[in-house]
């Protein structure tokens, strides 16, 4: 309310409803606060977490398309990453990894590899992985859908 036009403000409401399972909320930040700042990978990657979790990889694939003026194509396969590693489609996945790899976020490829190696291999150790790496929100995130699917969570 106080901060209308500040997309910070409406991803950490989006990440707030997100962890509160509210996905409908989740994604209406998360949609306000790409409106508001496309060029801002915080946004983007906030608008990829909520529809990814929700399994409406079509949505994701079409906001991915949408953002290509504000993306690079290696942020937007390393993206894609996460949307094909939910989907099992692993092989695609990694086919895109050495893509991603060109991104100069480091964080970026950290995020695309260690969600390669939580879907084939320990979840928790990727996560790790990624938190050591400097990649400390990839982690939170990781820890969450590990409390989620193990049935853990305190939502």
């Amino acid at each position: 309310k106080n901060y209308p036009d500040k997309a910070s403000v409406w991803v950490l409401l989006a990440n707030y409803k997100f962890v509160k399972q509210d996905f409908e909320g989740a994604l209406a930040a998360a949609r306000e606060a790409v409106r508001l700042a496309p060029d801002d990978i915080s946004t983007q990657m906030q608008l990829q977490q909520v529809l990814v979790r929700k399994g409406s990889y079509a949505e994701a694939e079409t906001s991915l398309e949408a953002a290509r003026g504000h993306l690079s194509d290696t942020e937007i396969a390393c993206f894609r990453i996460d949307i094909l590693v939910d989907q099992q489609k692993l092989s695609e996945a990694q086919a895109l990894l050495p893509t991603c790899e060109r991104d100069k976020s480091e964080e970026m490829v950290r995020v695309a590899r260690a969600n390669i190696a939580m879907a084939t291999g320990d979840g928790a150790k990727a996560a790790d992985a990624a938190y050591s790496a400097g990649a400390e929100d990839v982690a939170h995130n990781h820890r969450a859908r590990m409390l989620y699917v193990n049935g853990d969570y305190l939502g």
